[in-house]
């Protein structure tokens, strides 16, 4: 049994070890297979990396050919204070005679040579042809034939995902440099992108291609932006992975047109849609601009664009996408819809919208009081050479008809001519020496007319001040709180206000810390009781100065002091200095309804000011201290001002800042407010 026993313990011995050397038979033999496959995949790794640049080397290869090298000479260093590219830039072959296409960006310093050097070498002076606003990109021309038009990508084509090519000649003339990433989102900045790409987009390629791993063409590299239209916008996305090209085909559809030297330009109709919290509203139209394709086709304020030819819209972003690649002269139907019906109007699109600007016949009116039967408006001032100077009228005179309408009052007249711009010929009946005379007189431009050196007050008979009802409204210096918003205001009011005629308003905005009462009452007090302004301060709730939450506070004073005083809305003004400047600026831009005109010493208008359009037609007084260190940025605003139609004067003292309110730019101020209702 001893031995039976141990024989059967020995063969179990076998067996467990013949188990155990099979296990390791097993084992060993995936470890082998494991690292006979992981020795292939590591051989295969490389030659996927090397098919991979093979790839990109025939795709830039097949290119290469049709891409040039760019140098410009001379130009502004500087353009709308930003410095302009100097350094070589690259264009694309897109005709054989010689015809090239690069980005507009290159040319903003308006070079007064350019040269382009080919691929093989030879380098010919080019001039430039044309450009195309929307796509901003310019066509130039060498003298030369034969050259290689790259293939090109049609837009169905392009997918998200796959490679995209960024190539540029800045930094050598004969190995293109090159940018790798992949298409990451299409048809992007309102249409103008057929691609957006991830490649590294800067000025060392704009003007390059933006190619696919078989190296044809799908656009040309320009910096885009969705906000801004300008040639510069978008270069503030240098190199982040954000990028844009315009589609290259499109540019081919339009190269026989850019050949004839024509410039391609953004097509506008001329509205202004309502801005909503985001852009999934409707595109409901908020402002027509005078003169526009819109104002011919009828379209008025509160109608919504509903379609633009074929094209659904039914939201803000989808007016914006329909109208981002309309050129000027493209003809339009447009779908608009409003409270009675749903109609298609056609607007031809233009590439300028003329900015509005009144008439001017040349006199200051005496304002009338309210219960004056008398006929017409009383002549108080005539301009030099004006249309009312060169048709012989004089103060004194009484303007009684204006084409063919019994002229009451001076709003009135005002409202009239405001339907009528520069140029246009009118009737006007005067009433002088007794006799009516018909004088037919063609409306001139008052935005660069010149103040009057010297202005009479206008006549306002005096109150006898013993004899003023219960209830007249305060005069002299005031100081209240507006309960409604617990802030407090100063003011001061003529001591002899009437009532019964119109007054001008002076709304001043303080310096951060300081209300400045006691010296602006000190400036101010003599002129406006010499002139018939109301001066009204209101005060910021904190030291630290003004905040954009004190907009409401500042309007429903001004409807406040409406309410007690006669108001005249032509006349109503905000004036400020220093720091406070760009506040006062913001809340006149933000309701030029409610006020007629912004006044600043020694500041700049930071701000665009909206188009003038009839019956909001801001004016602007700009004075300076003879040693204000801006002096040349403020002409430049003033010019601006006036190429916009806007009424601007450009005062500069003979006192130096020092003084806080030098009595000369205090009494042109005073005589600026005086005249606005010259009409």
């Amino acid at each position: 049994m001893l031995r039976s026993d141990s024989k059967l313990h020995c063969t179990r011995i076998r067996l467990s070890t013949s188990r155990f050397t099979l296990f390791f038979l097993i084992v060993g033999s995936l470890l082998a297979f494991s690292s006979l496959v992981d020795a292939a995949q590591n051989e295969s790794k490389p030659s996927l990396i090397k098919l991979e640049e093979q790839a990109f080397q025939e795709a830039v290869a097949t290119v290469s050919p049709s891409l040039v090298r760019i140098e410009t000479v001379g130009g502004r260093e500087v353009v709308q204070s930003q410095l302009t590219s100097t350094a070589a830039s690259t264009g694309v072959v897109v005709s054989p005679d010689g015809y090239i296409i690069t980005s507009s960006y290159h040319f903003l310093s308006k070079p007064s040579s350019i040269i382009v050097q080919l691929f093989d070498g030879r380098r010919f002076p080019a001039e430039t042809v044309s450009q195309d606003e929307i796509l901003k990109v310019t066509l130039l021309k060498i003298e030369t034939g034969g050259l290689i038009v790259p293939p090109a990508v049609d837009a169905e084509e392009i997918k998200v995902g796959q490679w995209a090519l960024a190539l540029g000649k800045t930094y050598s003339a004969e190995v293109p440099n090159l940018s790798v990433g992949v298409v990451s989102a299409l048809n992007r900045v309102w249409g103008k992108a057929v691609a957006q790409t991830d490649a590294k987009i800067s000025p060392v390629n704009y003007g390059g291609p933006l190619v696919d791993i078989q190296g044809r063409v799908m656009g040309i590299l320009v910096p885009l932006s969705p906000d801004d239209n300008t040639v510069q916008a978008g270069t503030d996305w240098y190199d982040s992975g954000i990028g844009f090209a315009v589609s290259f085909p499109t540019i081919q559809q339009h190269l026989d047109e850019m050949k004839t030297g024509k410039e391609l330009k953004r097509g506008l109709l001329g509205v202004v849609v309502e801005k909503g919290e985001t852009m999934g509203g409707p595109a409901a139209v908020e402002q027509v601009r005078f003169g526009s394709p819109a104002e011919d086709a009828g379209i008025g304020e509160g109608d919504v664009i509903v379609k633009i030819n074929d094209l659904p819209i039914e939201t803000q972003n989808d007016f914006k996408f329909a109208m981002g690649t309309r050129y000027a002269g493209e003809t339009l139907q447009v779908g608009i819809k409003n409270k009675e019906e749903t109609r298609t109007v056609e607007a031809t699109l233009v590439d300028e919208l003329l900015p509005y600007e009144s008439g001017f016949i040349g006199i200051l009116a005496e304002r009338k009081s309210l219960g004056s039967a008398e006929p017409g408006i009383a002549v108080r001032y005539v301009y030099p050479d004006s249309p009312a100077d060169q048709a012989g009228i004089k103060p004194g005179d009484r303007l009684i008809k204006f084409n063919e309408e019994t002229i009451e009052r001076s709003a009135q007249m005002e409202e009239l001519i405001g339907s009528n711009i520069v140029d246009d010929e009118v009737d006007v009946v005067v009433l002088q020496n007794g006799e009516e005379q018909s004088l037919k007189l063609k409306l001139a431009s008052k935005n660069k007319v010149s103040l009057p050196d010297e202005l009479e007050p206008a006549l306002v008979p005096a109150l006898d001040p013993n004899a003023l009802p219960e209830g007249f409204p305060k005069t002299g210096r005031l100081s209240e709180e507006l309960e409604e918003l617990k802030h407090r205001f100063w003011a001061y009011v003529p001591e002899d206000y009437n009532p019964d005629f119109p007054y001008s308003l002076l709304v001043w905005i303080h310096p951060a810390g300081q209300s400045m009462e006691a010296p602006m009452m000190k400036a101010f007090r003599a002129e406006c009781d010499k002139r018939g302004i109301i001066l009204l301060a209101p005060l910021a709730a904190e030291e630290e100065g003004w905040s954009n939450e004190e907009f409401e506070f500042i309007e429903e004073l001004i409807e406040t002091v409406r309410e007690r005083y006669f108001i005249d809305p032509w006349r109503t003004v905000v004036f400020s200095t220093g720091d406070s400047s760009r506040f006062a600026t913001q809340f006149v831009l933000r309701q030029p309804e409610q006020v007629a005109g912004l006044a600043l010493s020694n500041s700049l208008i930071l701000s665009r000011p909206p188009e003038p359009e009839p019956g909001l037609d801001l004016s602007f007084f700009l004075g300076a201290a003879s040693d204000f260190q801006q002096q040349k940025q403020l002409e430049q605003v003033v010019e601006q001002l006036q190429n916009m139609k806007h009424e601007a004067i450009l005062y500069k003292s003979e006192s130096d800042s020092t003084t806080t309110f030098p009595e000369d730019l205090i009494e042109r101020l005073c005589v600026w407010i005086d005249s606005l209702d010259r009409i």
